[in-house]
């Protein structure tokens, strides 16, 4: 379950900072290339030439989303996540009639806790910023509230 929602909110963090990142992007070719097409150091530069901005922000991509995917998998190891998955298995197949009423009742609350999460998190980024979430789990007075509480 954690699996899933982890790989869809990296999703959504990619959809949501497409934009800024091609903006970026654009603005960086534009600064670092006169007019005409002439580079800044002097040469002249191809239209189909990529920048090394542009081949570093693409491998950069890739090795998030593979980072946060091998995250995912071993997210379900640790010793909060591990014990829960034979628990929540074990509530829906008793709980329910059916094999195939349980299993449909484990798909609704899986996708469910998935849009809740993705609503979430599209809901604070697009109205605090892409930045929002790290500086809050970087601030010492709400990780201190946090560990009150």
């Amino acid at each position: 379950m954690k699996f899933f929602l982890t790989h869809l909110l990296l999703l959504a963090s990619f959809v949501v900072n497409a934009q800024n990142e091609t903006n970026l992007l654009n603005s960086y070719n534009y600064r670092t290339k006169g007019y005409l097409g002439v580079d800044v150091n002097g040469g002249l530069s191809s239209g189909n030439q990529k920048t090394t901005l542009q081949k570093k922000s693409n491998t950069t991509y890739i090795s998030l989303f593979i980072a946060g995917f091998l995250g995912g998998l071993l997210a379900l190891l640790t010793p909060c996540v591990f014990p829960m998955i034979p628990m929540t298995v074990s509530f829906f197949t008793k709980q329910s009639k059916t094999k195939a009423a349980g299993i449909r009742n484990a798909i609704i609350y899986s996708i469910s806790i998935i849009i809740i999460y993705i609503l979430l998190g599209l809901g604070v980024t697009l109205i605090f910023g892409a930045d929002a979430m790290n500086n809050l789990a970087t601030n010492v007075w709400f990780n201190l509230a946090f560990f009150v509480l």
